[in-house]
């Protein structure tokens, strides 16, 4: 082997290696290079998710803003809520937890879960107290959590990755609204994070409202209801007339009411207790119901006085026949038994626009009539005559 031959060999393979070298290198750039790209389209699709998020949340607080007020039962209520974060948030689960006193939750509505899972979940109760759920402040548990945080809500609810977030009223939790993932698969089933807690907590404000709002309305129901009988009392009644004499001004139309007192019924209370005359107000009250037109109503005004409204009667006549079948209906046995075969009823009519034309006017007019009856012998009906007198 001569001296150029040892040369040629040489510079080949200096060659080859720097071709080997070039190539590692293009390939760790290609490598890099597809890294990056990887990493901004991750980067792109998390940004494309965060604002899908975002659009899903506004999306759910319009549709929460329309339905405010809506539902009558407020289990349906939250049932109805719980649906509308899982379609539009995509989460897979939520729950309802209603406070059932002394910082122990229970679950009230499962939404996303199994049959075969809800049975027990139902059975389950989860005591928070004010170091773990504060009114004000959400939870967001993720995978990035170290191992034992809430670990209770996460096994109770089988419920791994969730958003806790309370419904305050007053300053107090009446219930904790928890949403979430069995599972995360980034990019496509993204981490829980602040934007998807921000959401959350804007829709416990709003079940907080709703349920401000259905306290309200219930507590204005028992203002305006007897608790006994299940009629409207003296102040619900005189709300339906006003309503009802508003349409007869209106309409240009006959309204009749009727001031119903019981006969005999201080004996029954004296003879037999309170307890017995409590039965027989409710009786009364089931049959003064049934007495009456599907547009007429009745309502219980005071101790064993009631009151009928008949709106749109075509004669003063038509009230005197409601009348009489009031005081058939009540006087029969059976009522209550021997009890209540000895009661009766006094009814005094006024007819609107004649005898008065507003609330108070007929309701002392008919009132009138009644004791007018009374004196007379009882178990009878009478109409108020013009500026007040009595006609039988």
């Amino acid at each position: 082997m001569n001296g150029d031959t040892v040369r040629t060999d040489e510079s080949a393979g200096r060659e080859l290696e720097e071709l080997r070298r070039e190539n590692a290198y293009l390939r760790r750039l290609v490598e890099e290079t597809a890294a990056r790209m990887l990493s901004v389209d991750i980067h792109s699709i998390a940004i494309r998710h965060e604002l899908e998020q975002k659009r899903r949340g506004f999306k759910l607080m319009a549709e929460l803003a329309v339905a405010l007020g809506r539902e009558n039962d407020f289990e349906a209520l939250f049932l109805s809520v719980s649906r509308r974060v899982n379609a539009t948030l995509n989460m897979q689960r939520t729950a309802v937890l209603l406070h059932e006193g002394h910082n122990v939750y229970k679950p009230a509505i499962l939404q996303g879960y199994p049959a075969a899972e809800r049975i027990g979940i139902f059975k389950e109760r989860i005591t928070l107290g004010p170091d773990r759920i504060n009114p004000f402040r959400s939870i967001l548990v993720t995978g990035a959590d170290v191992p034992g945080a809430y670990d209770d809500i996460r096994e109770k609810l089988r419920l791994p990755y969730f958003i806790a977030s309370p419904v305050p009223l007053y300053g107090e939790v009446e219930a904790i609204l928890v949403t979430g993932r069995v599972v995360e698969e980034r990019p496509y089933l993204a981490r829980l994070g602040p934007s998807d807690m921000e959401t959350v907590q804007t829709v416990a404000a709003y079940l907080a409202a709703m349920l401000a709002e259905h306290r309200l309305r219930h507590a204005e129901i028992i203002a305006k209801q007897d608790p006994l009988t299940q009629l409207p009392n003296r102040l619900g009644t005189g709300e339906l007339l006003n309503q009802q004499l508003e349409l007869a001004r209106k309409n240009g139309n006959l309204l009749a009411v009727l001031f119903i007192d019981l006969d005999g019924f201080k004996s029954v209370n004296d003879q037999h207790g309170h307890a017995v005359g409590d039965l027989v107000l409710r009786a009364v009250a089931e049959r003064l119901t049934g007495c009456v037109r599907v547009a007429d109503f009745a309502g219980r005004i005071g101790g064993d006085e009631f009151l009928a409204v008949l709106p749109q009667v075509r004669h003063s006549e038509d009230a005197g026949v409601v009348a009489l079948k009031i005081i058939e209906c009540l006087s029969q046995p059976g009522v209550g038994g021997d009890v209540t075969s000895k009661i009766g009823a006094s009814v005094g009519i006024a007819v609107y626009p004649e005898n008065g034309a507003s609330e108070n006017e007929l309701i002392r007019a008919a009132d009138e009539a009644m004791y007018h009856v009374k004196s007379r012998g009882k178990n009878s009906f009478g109409y108020s005559g013009k500026s007040g007198r009595f006609q039988a």
